[in-house]
C-alpha cells in the first residue's frame, strides 16, 4: 500500500497501459516537476505534461514501481495534464538517489507518445 502512495506521490500521473502493439513517439510531451531535487516524504509535488490535442488518456510512474500508474487530470482552460500530491510522511523509499518518471499519453487512436524525466530524494 505504501508503495502506491509513493507512485501516487511522485510520479503523480497513470492511467492503463495502451495496446501491446501501439507505435511509442518519444519526445513529444513537455513536462515540468516540481521540485525535481530533494524529494522526501511530506513534499508536495505537482507534476504538469503538456501532450498532444488528441491524447485522452495521461499516466506516470516510477522506474521503481512499474505496476502503479497514476492518473492526470486535464484542465481544459490550461490545455495541460496535472497532478499535485503530497508524498505521505510514512513512506519508505528502497534506496536513495535518482530515479526515472516515466509519462505516457495515449490518444483514441492507441498510439502512445512517452518522455522521461529524472528526479532525486537529495
Amino acid at each position: 500500500m505504501k508503495f502506491k502512495y509513493i507512485a501516487a506521490a511522485i510520479i503523480v500521473i497513470a492511467l492503463i497501459a495502451g495496446c501491446a502493439g501501439a507505435q511509442i513517439k518519444k519526445g513529444e510531451l513537455e513536462v515540468k516537476i516540481d521540485p525535481e531535487k530533494g524529494i522526501a516524504p511530506g513534499t508536495i509535488v505537482s507534476v504538469e505534461v503538456k501532450a498532444p490535442d488528441d491524447a485522452v488518456k495521461v499516466y506516470g510512474y516510477l522506474d521503481i514501481w512499474q505496476d502503479f500508474r497514476i492518473f492526470l487530470k486535464y484542465d481544459p482552460n490550461k490545455k495541460i495534464w496535472f497532478r499535485r500530491q503530497m508524498i505521505p510522511v510514512d513512506l519508505v523509499f528502497p534506496k536513495r538517489g535518482e530515479f526515472l518518471i516515466k509519462i505516457e499519453a495515449l490518444n483514441k487512436e492507441g498510439e502512445k507518445y512517452q518522455a522521461e524525466k529524472k528526479i532525486s530524494t537529495f
